[in-house]
């Protein structure tokens, strides 16, 4: 879930619905109940704003990552024998339930991250889909694989216990995080964490 910043993670975002990156916008269950149809509509709004006043794309820009990508998904699409994206979202959630549960510590995070990144790899190589639908699939797991990597290393980067969540080598609060949020984003080589102060 994605409810306000708490230990159980979020997308930052301010009151227009806005993210850091320009012309992302959260709304739904980034907001909890009743609030997140009012908010999912207000970002909505800001959104179709933001897009108004924007040219159409220059897709020479980014025609290498295009072609970078087309490449990586005929790959998917033209393999005979492989892993079904099953097989690799199955792995993911075992990898998350044995390793990053409700009580942690440093050497099993270490080993669920290698493992993780092991399963990462081996997915690029090997998935496989049959049709536009599996590999809608395939490049979901793919982006929950990222999301993966990317809870484990904020596990990691919080070193206390608080709320439901226990670090056995870090067992107390520490009170030099208080009123900090862990912001986590995808770096060039993998994901970037920096506590800020928030209000």
């Amino acid at each position: 879930m994605t409810y306000e910043m708490s230990t159980r993670g979020g997308v930052s975002f301010n009151e227009r619905g806005e993210t850091s990156l320009p012309g992302l916008y959260a709304g739904g269950d980034e907001y909890f109940g009743a609030g997140a149809a009012a908010f999912g509509w207000v970002s909505g709004e800001n959104a179709a704003g933001y897009a108004a006043d924007k040219k159409v794309l220059d897709l020479a820009r980014g025609k290498d990552t295009i072609e970078r990508d087309k490449t990586f998904f005929e790959s998917i699409r033209n393999r005979q024998t492989g892993a079904g994206w099953q097989e690799v979202n199955t792995a993911v959630n075992q990898v998350m339930f044995d390793y990053a549960g409700t009580v942690r510590y440093e050497t099993l995070l270490e080993a669920g991250l290698a493992h993780l990144v092991r399963i990462k790899k081996k997915a690029a190589e090997s998935l496989t889909a049959g049709n536009a639908h599996e590999l809608m699939h395939c490049l979901e797991v793919l982006n929950l694989l990222d999301i993966a990597e990317t809870v484990f290393t904020a596990i990691r980067e919080r070193k206390e216990t608080r709320e439901s969540y226990t670090r056995l080598d870090y067992p107390f609060r520490n009170p030099v995080l208080d009123g900090k949020t862990l912001f986590c984003k995808k770096g060039r080589h993998g994901p970037v964490t920096e506590w800020k102060k928030v209000r």
